[in-house]
């Protein structure tokens, strides 16, 4: 069972599934600013463990609409190696996800840790379902010699060649109630989710976040964007957003993946 309790918009369910959590540096983050670790320790201690690091959950999220399609949003590590082993981890966290059942696949960018699960011992872990990656970024990861994109190069194109894979640079509404959004700076295709019913909005921003400070904060580079100027100003256009439609937010690294953005940064 999920540390996570689901949620919804309106009739839209949004389970969460959580691999696991490993420890970073804070050292790593928000480069040439002088962050009040302390404080932000003391504000959040969920966010962070011991003195000098921070707990990076890798969550994924499960969307069940109204007609009864199961649209995933990200898929997490799968059997990609690198990452373990985890501090605290989940031994089959996918367990109660009826795979066959799943019509969709949003990948909000091609990072291991949320497209490694995509294909688990070289088959498709979601059989019937339709991957959507952003063009930039199957363009960018599939030219790469970096072996960390091993997962783009050829988990990804193994399902190309099965032909479920879309391919698209053009933000768009995938099914009525669930829109991608190109939000690029950490990745050149990364994109956000925006989950709606009438008024109620739910935004799954990728990567747009990795630390509460970075909501408070958002013009601040991030070392973990590959284009930080433009990571900070998608992540300011879409935060402001958020913040002034009263949309909620799911963030997949935090240890409490939802809450909101207002003007002192991050709510719970």
């Amino acid at each position: 069972m999920s540390h996570v309790q689901p949620v919804r918009v309106g009739p839209i369910e949004i389970r969460t599934i959580c691999e696991g959590w490993a420890a970073l540096a804070l050292a790593d983050e928000s480069p040439g600013q002088t962050v009040d670790w302390d404080g932000e320790r003391e504000r959040r201690p969920w966010a962070f463990f011991g003195s000098d690091r921070w707990r990076w959950h890798v969550h994924a999220f499960v969307v069940r609409l109204p007609s009864g399609m199961i649209v995933v949003v990200d898929t997490g590590v799968g059997d990609f190696p690198p990452y373990a082993p985890w501090e605290e981890s989940v031994e089959d966290p996918w367990a109660d996800v009826e795979a066959a059942e799943v019509r969709h696949v949003l990948v909000t960018h091609l990072h291991a840790d949320h497209a490694g699960g995509t294909v688990i011992g070289g088959a498709p872990a979601f059989p019937n379902a339709m991957v959507h990656v952003h063009e930039a970024d199957w363009s960018a990861f599939a030219g790469s010699t970096d072996a960390d994109d091993y997962v783009a190069r050829h988990a990804m194109s193994s399902l190309l060649e099965l032909g479920m894979i879309s391919i698209t640079d053009t933000d768009r509404e995938v099914v009525p109630g669930v829109q991608l959004r190109h939000t690029p700076g950490h990745t050149p295709g990364h994109r956000s989710v925006i989950l709606s019913h009438g008024n109620d909005v739910i935004l799954l921003t990728g990567d747009l976040l990795h630390l509460p400070t970075q909501a408070a904060h958002p013009g601040w580079w991030s070392s973990h964007d590959e284009d930080p100027q433009l990571g900070a100003a998608s992540r300011r256009l879409l935060l402001w957003r958020a913040a002034h439609d009263g949309w909620r937010v799911a963030v997949p690294h935090f240890a409490r993946p939802f809450g909101s953005v207002g003007s002192k940064g991050w709510l719970e």
